[in-house]
Formats: C-alpha cells, structure tokens, sequence
C-alpha cells in the first residue's frame, strides 16, 4: 500500500517532493526528458520539483522513481461519537487544559 506524502504522513515521511528521486518526462513538442535520481543540491533550480508542481501543465510524466518506506508492523487509530458540536468543543478544551495550552487574550505577539 502507498501513502501519498501530505497532510499527516508528510510528518513521518517528507513531502512527496522529497520522496521522489528520478523522473521520465515529455514536455510539449514530444521531447523526452530523463530527469536521473539526484542528491538534492542548490546548484539550480530542481526540475523535478517543477514538473511536480506544475500539475501536468509543463510536462506528463511517463516513469517515476520514488523513495519507498516499509508500513509499520501495527497501527492503530482512534475515534469517539460525540452527541453534538458543543460536547466535542468541551472536550477539546478539557483536553488543552490538562497539556497546559493556553489561550493568550489580546497578545499581537507572533
């Protein structure tokens, strides 16, 4: 099973920009452009990346070679049906008490 590097896994594994070490792609006119696994470096601007970013509109990728990570061996999720909004906010602020969160009133301090 892959797990796309976003949101919460981005945490455990880097964002998929980081996962991705090598790329095959063809850019408008048909030229294909090997794009070779690399160690990151800011010798110039990182191609990969790029075509990662530009979502298909600056090249389609036809061989991706990504850094794959092994899933746990467990994993393990939690989840609580709550009557309403309200009982979920009360227990989100009974739950930031008792780890010492604290709201600051009227800081501009950033």
């Amino acid at each position: 099973m892959f797990h796309e590097a976003a949101g919460q896994f981005s945490t455990l594994y880097g964002n998929i920009e980081d996962m991705l070490l090598g790329c095959e792609v063809v850019v408008p006119g048909g030229a294909c452009w090997r794009l070779p696994a690399s160690v990151r470096s800011s010798v110039g601007p990182d191609l990969k990346s790029i075509f990662l970013g530009s979502e298909g509109t600056l090249g389609v990728f036809t061989e991706l070679t990504f850094r794959i990570h092994p899933l746990p061996e467990h994993r393990r999720g939690q989840s609580f049906r709550l009557p309403d909004l309200r009982a979920g906010i009360e227990i989100l602020r009974h739950v930031m008490r008792a780890v010492g969160v604290r709201r600051l009133r009227g800081s501009t301090t950033r």
